[in-house]
């Protein structure tokens, strides 16, 4: 089995070293890329949503960047922070252990996360489940989220999207001229009653560049914004430890080898120890780039290994070994085709492998966290053909193959490949508009703990009833038809010389089949009190929705406007399904140069939600943001920071995929930052 699964990657691998001996070709330029004298957050550059470098305005897809410089402004305490000037974008709840992203309102499993181009693929959909992703936001460097079907180039899961997260390395630091360096950091939080500290230091040996950073974050009583006295604080007591070791090493201007050590430590308590949650993770990234002076090869490998431990203490204790090792390799071709076509070509394979071992004798731990692995590759392929008349036409094709397995269960693994087809037409008339179509097949495979759940044993809590989970191998993926359009025009020069507007906008339908979910096959009853159920495939799903985003910059002013909404409805009971509000989201940015002060001010609207039986509010929370950059100190890069969350103290309760409830309470950020 491990064979088959390094198969795929190694011959990518052999491809890649073959297709350097090309290099005597002549030097055929990639397909254009335009630059505006004025850059708006939405001409950041993206990698995600072709694996080619593109700007997230120009990419015919609904793609977001969260650069340095907002992360920097926004401080944010947590991944949700970051992420919430996004549409399209949620998080489910606001509990610091089980923060998990999704995209145009699916599952957190329908949603494809990446650090450093490597795979996090822990989802657990049984139990209490924690954090999809254990990162701290101060060792990010930039967010890619890109909205929409990704299975093709990025595997099962990616009907929702993709979120890619990039740390930041000992270049990001190192000052002009400099070797060495180093950062500390540390800030307050009212609303979380939280502190928080970061210390970094970075140097340059010759062609080796180090990074080693720490962050700790101790947390209190979480303030939230519901008027009702028993809910208006969540006493919890924890710690998030994170610490990081990054290295870069590049010993010709073709090669570059970067290894990545991370360890994430927390243990979170609530309520006077009736509830706990303890998360450990270390974590391995390796990758090697290769560009030798030819266009066609431009080749990365990216290995990973993970292992993660938890333990849920929440009236039973439930304790979770995860560990998971993948690779991912691909390389970039650019070429001519006659006079007048011009080709990139990205082709690769990935493959990985995860387990899961239940570490707990209690017996319902074989009901949350069956003990199982599964094993996922696949190669796919994509050329992005430029043609006369400002036409490019991308033609992209997957084949994967699954295997899942329950370790303790007697029933047969299950085992499935399929192929993934897409294609896009990106039509550019003018400099300043373009027009895209899309049609893409995405899938999410079965989770281990989906198709090999068993239980048999009393309840828990009512020793008259048994309850009874049966194993279902048989699962098939869920499985998505997508269509997407999108416009998008660009104007320079509107008020000035200097300033630019960006607008650009996604409709998409599509139709999600063969859900997963759980169906009751028993309730008890005399003379046996069984309650029996077990996960099988659904009726399919309908839903529709749109992204809208613009941005506008003149001198030192920014503005970002972001808009969407998703209408989704069970074809067998028309009830809702996947659906989210009307969000609106502004943000606006401004630099005083002669005081070195940066001030913004960011907004949420949400129009008013209904899903089932629950009804929400429509609400609106605005924030502040100030940034001070006194030159009191030579040499030393100072900054003092004061953020207002929820300035107006905003009573709200918020609708997520999972796990809905009030917002923040206004908070008060306050600290500094020092470069050495």
């Amino acid at each position: 089995m491990k064979k088959q699964m390094l198969k795929l990657p190694v011959m990518v691998c052999m491809a890649l070293m073959a297709t350097q001996a090309l290099a005597d070709e002549p030097n055929i330029p990639a397909l254009p890329q335009e630059a505006s004298a004025v850059a708006t957050r939405m001409d950041s550059m993206v990698v995600t949503a072709t694996r080619t470098k593109t700007s997230a305005f120009n990419v015919p897809a609904s793609a977001s960047v969260v650069d340095a410089d907002t992360i920097e402004q926004d401080r944010p305490d947590n991944l949700a922070d970051i992420l919430e000037s996004i549409p399209g974008v949620d998080i489910s709840g606001d509990a610091a252990h089980a923060q998990q992203p999704a995209l145009r309102g699916l599952p957190e499993s329908q949603t494809i996360i990446k650090v450093d181009g490597a795979r996090e693929n822990y989802v657990q959909k049984a139990g209490d489940a924690q954090s999809t992703i254990l990162v701290d936001p101060d060792l990010l460097k930039e967010v890619e989220v890109v909205r929409g079907p990704a299975s093709v180039m990025h595997g099962a899961g990616g009907i929702g999207g993709v979120i890619s997260l990039t740390t930041k390395d000992a270049a990001d630091l190192l000052k002009p001229g400099r070797n060495v360096g180093a950062m500390v950091k540390g800030g307050v939080s009212t609303a979380g009653d939280e502190t928080h500290g970061t210390a970094a230091a970075f140097g340059r040996y010759g062609n080796l560049d180090i990074l080693a950073t720490g962050t700790l974050r101790d947390l209190g009583d979480v303030e939230t914004s519901t008027e009702e006295e028993d809910k208006e604080t969540v006493k919890r007591d924890g710690k998030i430890k994170n610490a990081m070791v990054k290295a870069t090493y590049t010993p010709s201007d073709a090669h570059t080898f970067s290894l990545n050590a991370t360890r994430f430590d927390q243990d979170i308590t609530y309520d006077k120890d009736d509830s706990r949650y303890q998360a450990e993770q270390d974590k391995l990234i390796g990758s090697w780039r290769l560009t030798p002076d030819s266009p066609l090869v431009d080749a990365k490998i990216t290995a990973l290994w993970s292992k993660r431990d938890e333990t849920v203490e929440n009236n039973i204790t439930d304790k979770l070994e995860f560990t998971s090792m993948g690779i991912d390799a691909q390389n970039i071709m650019a070429f001519n085709t006659g006079n007048r076509v011009s080709h990139r070509l990205v082709f690769g394979a990935d493959a990985y492998k995860d387990e899961y071992t239940p570490k707990a004798g209690d017996p319902a731990m074989a009901y949350t966290n069956p003990p199982g692995h599964g094993e996922d590759a696949g190669a796919f392929i994509q050329d992005e053909i430029a043609v006369p008349g400002g036409f490019t036409l991308i033609p992209a094709l997957r084949y994967t193959w699954y295997s899942r397995t329950g370790d303790n269960s007697d029933s047969p693994d299950g085992t499935e490949d399929r192929v993934s087809p897409k294609m896009t037409v990106d039509w550019k008339p003018v400099p300043w508009a373009g027009f895209h179509t899309t049609y893409a097949e995405s899938f999410r495979a079965p989770l281990v703990s989906e198709m090999f759940t068993e239980l048999d044993s009393p309840h828990p809590f009512n020793p008259m009833i048994r309850v009874k989970v049966l194993a279902n191998p048989d699962l098939k993926p869920e499985q998505a038809d997508t269509w997407e359009w999108g416009a998008r025009f660009a104007f320079d020069g509107l008020l000035s010389d200097n300033d630019a507007l960006r607008i650009k906008g996604v409709y998409f339908q599509e139709k999600i089949e063969d859900l997963i979910d759980a169906e009751i096959l028993q309730t008890p009853a005399p003379p046996d009190f069984e309650f029996v159920s077990t996960m099988v495939n659904v009726e399919s799903v309908k839903r529709e929705g749109y992204e809208l985003e613009m941005a506008y910059k003149i001198n030192n002013l920014s503005l970002l406007l972001g808009h969407s909404k998703i209408k989704g409805r069970d074809e067998k009971t028309k009830e809702n399904a996947g659906e989210t509000p009307a969000t609106t989201l502004v943000r606006a940015d401004y630099l005083i140069k002669a005081l070195n002060l940066k001030l913004g001010w960011r907004a949420r609207f949400v129009e008013s939600f209904e899903n089932g039986d629950d009804e929400y509010e429509a609400y609106e929370v605005h924030s502040l943001s100030s940034t001070f950059r006194p030159t009191w100190f030579q040499n030393r890069d100072l900054a003092l920071y004061l953020n207002v969350d929820n300035l107006f103290d905003e009573s709200y309760d918020a609708y997520h995929f999972k796990n809905s409830g009030p917002g923040g309470a206004r908070s008060i950020k306050a600290g500094m930052s020092m470069m050495f």
